[in-house]
């Protein structure tokens, strides 16, 4: 059994998710004849599963996965792991667009109490962001500043996300200079941590401020950058988001060859994940293109 758990986080630590998540069953296979070490091996590992169904951007399978969770904690009735999947709850919310719901679960979670400092500052941030893609910035804003005054350590495995969507939040917001100074500290902290998946967010967050300040082939090379790592960690959420910055960049410089194709590969990525909301989007948004019309693209 150790030998599947092995497998599984060798397979995540180069992006084969699938394959991961695959050896992860099969070791709770493997334990069906010991059920307090199954349920051991489904908890302690809720965590990481969690991350992979996300990367696939596999909502149904999150929400089984999450299930499956909540039965086997179910036996243990430990409170703090309760939380944590309620947390999972309010994040799967926001990942499929349902900010209403991701905001009052959040909000649930901080009013109950109880929470760990990183489950407080994890949840404060979860309601920061959906917060941002309602276009409620100022309390965004707030909101990530909160999430690292409660957990301000950079060993938080969040906090370069954080400092990441702050920069966001402030760029956003016009306040340039200091969404500058947050976004190296997003840059340096993913490159010292070797995070090739949040280091291609940042870089798109970089590209953005820089093409914001005029600086456009910089902003090129910097966005560029971001959907090459992006594609090499195959991450689906990440990639959808340095599609999509590329592609406003391209956009709002007349390049319609290169916007075309950046639409087409959100097509497939969308057709790929199985998401029919994704394909109805990218479909309609490559006929506009296909017209030279602009496109209403998904938040930044």
């Amino acid at each position: 059994m150790p030998h599947r758990l092995r497998a599984a986080r060798e397979a995540a630590a180069v992006y084969r998710y699938h394959e991961a998540l695959e050896e992860f069953g099969r070791a709770f296979a493997d334990a069906e004849g010991d059920p307090p070490r199954r349920l051991r091996l489904i908890l302690e590992s809720a965590e990481e599963r969690y991350r992979m169904w996300l990367a696939l951007a596999d909502w149904e399978g999150m929400a089984r996965d999450l299930r499956l969770s909540e039965r086997a904690n179910q036996e243990v009735g430990d409170p703090t792991l309760a939380r944590q999947i309620e947390i999972g709850w309010a994040d799967r919310a926001f990942r499929m667009g349902a900010y209403g719901e991701a905001i009052a679960r959040c909000q649930a979670l901080l009013a109950q109490g109880g929470l760990t400092p990183d489950q407080q500052a994890l949840t404060q941030y979860t309601l920061a962001v959906a917060q941002l893609n309602l276009g409620r910035l100022q309390e965004a804003e707030e909101g990530c500043r909160e999430a690292l005054r409660i957990q301000p350590s950079p060993e938080w495995s969040m906090h370069g996300w954080v400092v990441n969507t702050l920069a966001l939040c402030l760029f956003q917001r016009g306040k340039l200079s200091e969404a500058r100074i947050r976004s190296a500290q997003a840059l340096e902290h993913f490159r010292t941590e070797g995070d090739g998946l949040g280091l291609a967010n940042a870089l798109r967050v970089a590209g953005l401020l820089a093409e914001a300040e005029g600086e456009v082939v910089r902003a090129r090379a910097l966005l560029e950058e971001a959907l090459a790592q992006a594609r090499r960690v195959g991450h689906r959420v990440v990639l959808g988001f340095a599609l999509t910055s590329l592609l406003g960049f391209a956009l709002r410089r007349g390049e319609w060859d290169l916007a075309l194709k950046l639409a087409e590969e959100s097509l497939r990525a969308a057709q790929e994940a199985q998401d029919p909301q994704g394909v109805a989007f990218w479909k309609d948004c490559l006929a506009k293109i296909r017209s030279r019309e602009m496109p209403e693209l998904p938040p930044l």
